[in-house]
């Protein structure tokens, strides 16, 4: 059974008129000399109404023992750490939704890291337009590769279709995850992010792209 640590903020019932919850999930599996960085990108956002679910996926590393330290250091943070049984990518990401409470959600790579006006400028497409369900962005890759990518077309089925173009912090209604129905534990690793687009296309999702600078740094 996996066991929880929660962080002291508690968010109540959503007031849209306040601006959306962005539940923010990040799935770990011994990936604890990233977490830190990682983590800071999301304590460094200009926008304050998000939530934080660590999901140790059975590290056998110290990213537990990293975990626990910043839920600690932060106690005023909605950070959230819980530790489970390995059970891959997709399963780990399926628990920390059940979590979730926010509106929108944020699948974070444990080695990513966050532009610090993304959830910001994300609240604002969110609040001028209620039927939008999708919001990528620019990604700046800083580690193997070098340059900037982002999608100005949007979400589109055939552009699906062909090739996973979206990094996997695109921002995602709880709606169409609702729809969709979570991420896929039987797909490979590196596969269940496009799976999930796949089958959201099933549903005609309305996406608003982010332009630069960029929102993503994997």
């Amino acid at each position: 059974m996996p066991v929880a640590a929660a962080g002291n903020i508690q968010w109540g019932k959503e007031k849209e008129e306040q601006g959306p919850l962005f539940s923010i999930v990040l799935a770990a599996y011994n990936q604890g000399k990233f977490l830190e960085e990682t983590v800071q990108s999301v304590l460094k956002q200009t926008y304050s109404k998000w939530e934080l679910i660590i999901v140790d996926d059975g590290s056998t590393d110290d990213t537990s023992e990293q975990s626990i330290r910043l839920l600690g250091r932060y106690p005023d943070k909605a950070i959230k750490v819980l530790r489970k049984r390995n059970g891959g990518l997709a399963d780990a990401r399926n628990i920390g939704l059940k979590l979730a409470r926010g509106s929108w959600l944020c699948m974070l790579d444990s080695d990513d890291l966050l532009g610090s006006t993304y959830l910001e400028r994300a609240a604002d497409i969110v609040k001028d337009d209620k039927d939008v369900m999708i919001i990528p962005g620019c990604m700046e890759n800083f580690d193997a590769a070098t340059g900037t990518w982002c999608f100005p077309e949007g979400f589109s089925i055939l552009g699906i279709a062909n090739w996973n173009k979206f990094h996997a912090s695109v921002l995602i209604s709880r709606a169409l995850m609702t729809q969709v129905g979570g991420y896929d534990p039987a797909i490979p690793w590196g596969l269940e992010d496009w799976n999930f687009w796949l089958w959201s296309s099933l549903y005609r999702p309305k996406s608003l792209p982010l332009v630069s600078p960029p929102t993503c740094y994997p």
